[in-house]
């Protein structure tokens, strides 16, 4: 099998998680999921840099509980132990046989010493063949008998590095000053947008009793920490935890930027460092990185932009064909919004597109199309706005809008403004 390389998985990742984003049902990507969870497993025998084994534990943990949400069976998981553990076994093992070897020599060298002064009846040149060849003899039996060995420790080198691993594991659990095995961010995933505030999911396993694990709020150039809400303390070694995380300063300043979200966790006598953090949670104030602590699966993630609906207004009346204007604050680089117009009690939606002027935050709908006709004349209709985040999304609301035709849901990769859906009525 070809040897992935960890930048490469890191890729076919974010390709997966753009997949499921344009893809309308989650069944179409499955096997894809399960060939680069099986990438991931092998991928664990030849890569031994531990931030890297710890990146692909976190991708293997996301993407397991995915195949289990589809196909209600949960896939092997388990990364593969490195080689480079079997590597450094047979070569230790190899060193040892050399040694018996040569410790063997010097005693039958001894013994010689001990026969020529026992026998001096023999002549020095019968002493002499006779500890050559015993000194061979012992020679050639050494190294068949390193042979050997060596053949078993190859044979069964990966079960011996699986065992190795696991007992590695097991020591560091119990006598290790730091907790860090395994944290991982469920939800945002890299790449996702966020609200100006969050709810942040986190999934911790191995982590010794007491840790305390911080999420992490970082708005980039700035390297400051933003420590979010309430720590979690670990009572066991593993289980779930939410927190809320807020997304810059304010609301509307910050609107489009990009953050950093990672997790840290303290070790229970890290008293400093949890004192540090703990404040700066409790007081909504950033401080300057802790540099002996862990940071954990560090994503980016995105604010969405804030769209406000300006004309018309809640309860006005509307024509069939009516100007709409709106504002928004923050960046709508890579994102387009839509306006959709939907009957009360009718399960379609119109969707409009809109023009853009993102040097005064304005967008409008020149002529935004308020249902059909004559069917709704004098009837209630709901105006709300959306952004298309995905390529496809946009294309497939932009296709309808050309085409004048309904659509009954918003596809994957739209994002509905909830707070900002008005009610007009048809003139």
């Amino acid at each position: 099998m070809k040897e992935l390389s960890y930048e490469a998985l890191r890729k076919e990742h974010q390709r997966l998680l753009k997949e499921i984003e344009a893809s309308e049902t989650r069944d179409k990507i499955v096997s894809e999921v399960e060939a680069f969870i099986n990438n991931c497993v092998e991928a664990g025998s030849y890569i031994s840099d531990e931030e890297e084994r710890d990146a692909l534990r976190a991708m293997l943990l996301h993407w397991g509980d995915f195949v289990y949400s589809v196909r209600k069976v949960y896939p092997d998981t388990k990364l593969a132990p490195s080689l480079d553990v079997s590597k450094k076994l047979i070569l230790r093992m190899r060193q040892v046989v050399i040694l018996v070897v040569v410790i063997f020599a010097i005693i039958a060298c001894q013994f010689i010493v001990w026969v020529i002064e026992r026998s001096r009846t023999q002549t020095v040149a019968s002493a002499t063949a006779t500890a050559a060849v015993a000194t061979a003899q012992a020679v050639a039996e050494a190294e068949a008998t390193a042979a050997k060995e060596i053949a078993q420790a190859s044979a069964g080198a990966t079960a011996t590095a699986a065992v190795a691993t696991a007992q590695a594991m097991a020591d560091a659990t119990a006598t290790a000053e730091a907790p860090f095995l395994a944290t991982a961010i469920e939800s945002p995933i890299d790449g996702d947008f966020v609200d100006f505030s969050q709810q942040i999911k986190v999934k911790y396993r191995g982590l010794k009793e007491g840790s305390k694990i911080y999420v992490i709020v970082q708005h980039p150039p700035d390297d400051k920490w933003w420590p979010q809400s309430e720590p979690r303390e670990v009572k066991k070694s593993g289980g779930e935890w939410s927190a809320s995380a807020q997304f810059g300063e304010s609301p509307k300043g910050d609107a489009g930027e990009a953050f950093d979200l990672f997790v840290v966790v303290i070790a229970p006598k890290d008293r400093a460092a949890d004192q540090k953090l703990s404040k700066a949670s409790a007081e909504a104030t950033a401080i300057a990185p802790i540099p002996d602590a862990k940071v954990e699966q560090r994503i980016s993630v995105r604010r969405w932009p804030i769209v406000y609906i300006e004309d018309p207004k809640d309860g006005e009346l509307v024509d069939y064909r009516q100007i709409v204007t709106g504002t928004f604050s923050g960046s709508l680089a890579g994102l387009r919004i839509y306006g959709f117009v939907q009957p009360v009690l009718e399960n379609v939606m119109y969707p409009q597109t809109t023009e853009i002027d993102e040097e005064q935050g304005v967008w409008s709908i020149t002529a935004a199309r308020f249902g059909d006709e004559e069917k709704h004349r004098d009837k209630e209709l709901a105006f709300f706005v959306g952004i298309a985040q995905t390529d496809a999304a946009d294309k497939k609301l932009n296709d309808a809008f050309r085409k004048g035709i309904t659509i009954t849901e918003l596809p994957p990769g739209v994002f509905k403004y909830e707070k900002q859906i008005i009610k007009v009525k048809r003139k």
